[in-house]
């Protein structure tokens, strides 16, 4: 089914993720960025919108503002 599928993907991006990332990315960012893969693809998703409130809350990574 379209729900097993899509659960199977969802695990399989994950897996990806976690090789890869493990040790640099937040919980919080981990799952923040498998939820907008999974909505990537879908007719309400709205990527440049996304991306302009995403750089609204974003701060710098370091004090001097450089990014």
């Amino acid at each position: 089914t379209a729900t097993s599928v899509d659960s199977e993907r969802a695990f399989s991006e994950g897996r990806n993720q976690i090789a890869w990332n493990q040790h640099s990315m937040s919980s919080q960012a981990f799952r923040a960025q498998m939820s907008l893969a999974s909505w990537s693809d879908a007719p309400f998703f709205d990527l440049q919108a996304t991306v302009a409130a995403l750089n609204r809350q974003i701060r710098p990574l370091r004090a001097g503002g450089a990014e």
